[in-house]
């Protein structure tokens, strides 16, 4: 008897005869510290550990790969445990499997893991950038204002700026009021 399963695009056959034990193993993901699928500024170590059910042939091996922001190729570990540790900045997608003695493969599982370690920066201009001479006259401003965290774009704002003479001491020369 043949058995074939498919991961990633990769036939893996295993030949024998008709196993006793029908039931595939499971694979539990954990990572101290860290959910998946939330952003994180640090490397993540993966734990990756199969059981299979009581009675059953044992854990042969566990299959995983990674797609993304690091890509793994795949990687068969014998074994019921390994651990995976993703450090590229951005989107890392983790696939694994584990197959039991008697052949039996588990439905592939995936994780996200998510490392961005890029501080902020926000940007913000108006124009005009001075409002002079002081005459306590209403001049309309525009602000643009922007930020690089997850891409986005300028956003501008319709103020209105009063130039000042007679402003209190430590106060602004000028006050902007306004919103979007």
């Amino acid at each position: 008897r043949i058995y074939v399963a498919e991961f990633n695009g990769k036939r893996i056959q295993r030949f024998g005869t008709a196993p006793l034990d029908t039931v595939a193993p499971t694979t539990a993901a954990s990572a101290s510290g860290y959910v998946f699928g939330t952003w994180t500024n640090a490397n993540v170590n993966v734990a990756l550990s199969a059981t299979d059910d009581a009675g059953g042939s044992g854990v042969k091996e566990l299959t995983y790969a990674a797609t993304g922001a690091q890509s793994i190729p795949t990687t068969v570990q014998a074994g019921s445990a390994v651990n995976v540790s993703i450090s590229a900045e951005g989107i890392t997608t983790l696939t694994f499997f584990a197959t039991d003695n008697a052949g039996n493969i588990e439905d592939t599982q995936t994780r996200v893991i998510k490392i961005d370690r890029t501080a902020p920066t926000a940007n913000c201009s108006a124009s005009p950038s001075s409002m002079w001479p002081p005459n306590h006259r209403m001049v309309n401003v525009f602000a643009l204002a922007g930020s690089v965290l997850r891409n986005l774009g300028p956003t501008p704002r319709a103020c209105v700026g009063e130039s000042r003479p007679d402003r209190p001491r430590g106060r602004p020369r000028h006050v902007l009021r306004g919103g979007p």
